[in-house]
């Protein structure tokens, strides 16, 4: 199930998740049920675009922490 922002916004958990609020204080705060909160902090902050790793990618930071390591 996905965040339903007709019932929650994304960024204002998210602002208050990052501030130190509690999550059970967040939904009260929210008046929304516990299990929206915890999904919307389970997806990260909704303004950055999710980090997509490929294989290639992969490969490619090994090689660089290798080089770093020797």
């Amino acid at each position: 199930m996905a965040c339903n922002c007709n019932k929650a916004d994304k960024s204002a958990i998210w602002k208050r998740y990052k501030a130190g609020i509690d999550r059970h204080r967040i939904a009260a705060q929210m008046m929304v049920q516990l299990s929206l909160v915890d999904e919307c902090i389970e997806n990260g902050d909704p303004n950055v675009a999710p980090v997509i790793r490929t294989e290639a990618k992969a490969a490619k930071n090994r090689a660089a922490k290798s080089k770093i390591n020797k």
